[in-house]
């Protein structure tokens, strides 16, 4: 019954969608600030044959999920360190003073000035800003663990370290992820803000300039539709995997 209601919604938005394109195309008259779908076209037409724009694409698609494959696996050995060894207050609060208190945006333009010309900066500024958080996060996570948790897996294990790697290494790796999937907009809006400050070196935010450059709104609507559309199916594919791993966990 819930697929049915589901597939009725989703056939009633296309339909919608259909519709509001259809009229914009044939009703609306050419217009500087509402492109037609043929004009769409004809700017997807003008960076594929310009601008690299599979390249582009591909460039910004395997940074993101590049760097939040690699920040899952740190965390995963973060946390097994964890166990092992007690978080220390000092750790604690520089890591969360660094994730709370120290602008993304400064950490970029630092990697531009410091590395310039670098065709990895975009990733390396990506991993950066990733590592941080998430080290901020997987404390935030064990401190929140409660004690009554604690306590019941020591009545039945009898080992305080056997009782903490259960816990960290496989009861908070589903809030790892579960955080990676939750930021993975805010990961793309650094990344195309970083790439639109360091050009050189392409992705979406490269087009995003180029687009402002020409001072052309369909150009800037068409980038920032693929940005969507690559946004969309990402975090879809993404949550598709939190729920194959973690079926008892649920992304926000």
């Amino acid at each position: 019954m819930k697929n049915k209601l589901n597939l009725k919604s989703t056939s009633k938005i296309f339909i919608g969608f259909v519709i509001i394109i259809s009229a914009v195309e044939f009703l609306l008259p050419v217009n500087p600030y509402i492109p037609k779908l043929s004009t769409f076209i004809q700017s997807l037409d003008f960076f594929y044959n310009n601008y690299s724009l599979t390249e582009n694409i591909l460039i910004s698609i395997s940074t993101v999920y590049a760097s939040m494959f690699i920040v899952f696996f740190v965390g995963k050995i973060l946390l097994s360190i964890h166990a092992v060894k007690q978080v220390g207050k000092s750790y604690s609060y520089i890591s969360k003073m660094l994730a709370n208190s120290v602008p993304s945006i400064i950490i970029g333009f630092l990697i531009i000035i410091w590395m310039p010309g670098f065709s990895l900066s975009s990733f390396i500024f990506l991993l950066t800003v990733l590592i941080i958080q998430v080290n901020s996060d997987i404390i935030l996570s064990i401190e929140k663990v409660p004690v009554e948790y604690y306590d019941s897996l020591q009545s039945q294990i009898h080992n305080d370290k056997v009782v903490k790697h259960e816990i960290y290494s496989n009861g908070l790796k589903s809030n790892l992820l579960g955080s990676l999937i939750k930021n993975h907009k805010y990961i793309w809006t650094l990344l195309i803000f970083f790439e639109f400050a360091n050009a050189l070196h392409g992705g979406f935010g490269s087009l995003v300039k180029l687009s402002l450059d020409y001072w052309n709104t369909s150009y800037l609507l068409t980038v920032l539709s693929l940005v969507i559309i690559v946004v969309f199916l990402g975090d879809y594919l993404l949550r598709a995997i939190f729920n194959r791993l973690f079926p008892w966990g649920e992304v926000k």
